[in-house]
């Protein structure tokens, strides 16, 4: 019998449903992979922050201000909320998060947010278990004036 758990999370802005029979980091490539899935849309997230940001001065940062501001907001949204745990708890399963970091990869699985002051973007890299090479990579305008 295949358990699921139905939630809502902050980081895909929609609801995804999760299954404990559901492949690990070490499924080959063909396979689905929950991680890479999560990491598509944590990458894609960064740029959904960025727009919603565009109504309280965004446009009038850096490319650093946001790219910090983002990170922060991100990292905040994946906080569990109060009987969240329980959930996960009851069907035995761990939350997935995907960390946001500035400038570079730290740690696997992980999104990196490197602005870029003389091209006024902010370049989003998803990595998994390699760091020396992101997965996932994503050039965001900035800061138009």
């Amino acid at each position: 019998m295949i358990k699921s758990l139905s939630f809502s999370l902050p980081l895909t802005l929609f609801s995804l449903s999760l299954c404990v029979a559901c492949g690990d980091s070490s499924t080959p490539s063909q396979t689905f992979s929950p991680k890479k899935l999560y990491l598509e849309k944590a990458v894609a997230s960064v740029e959904m922050t960025l727009s919603a940001m565009g109504d309280s001065g965004y446009v009038q940062w850096t490319p650093t201000t946001a790219a910090e501001q983002a990170v922060n907001s991100l990292n905040a949204s994946q906080v569990l909320v109060p009987g969240e745990e329980e959930q996960y708890r009851e069907a035995k399963l761990k939350p997935v998060t995907i960390p946001f970091t500035l400038n570079k990869a730290t740690d696997k699985w992980q999104v990196v947010i490197i602005p870029d002051e003389e091209n006024s973007t902010i370049e989003v890299e998803g990595y998994g278990s390699n760091l020396e090479e992101p997965l996932l990579v994503k050039s965001i305008p900035c800061c138009y004036f």
